[in-house]
């Protein structure tokens, strides 16, 4: 008896950028070496207040 097979997509993925990209990377490496904490502060006033 053949059966037919129903095919569904995933609604939701697992993805995570941060395992695909190399250890190596030159923007691992430079966010490691700059502090871009001040640039939050700066620039909390030009957004939303979110969730």
């Amino acid at each position: 008896m053949q059966g037919k097979k129903h095919y569904q997509e995933k609604l939701f993925s697992s993805f995570q950028l941060s395992s695909r990209v190399p250890e190596n990377n030159f923007y691992r490496q430079l966010r490691e070496a700059l502090d871009l904490s001040i640039l939050y502060k700066l620039a909390k006033t030009y957004y939303g207040g979110g969730l």
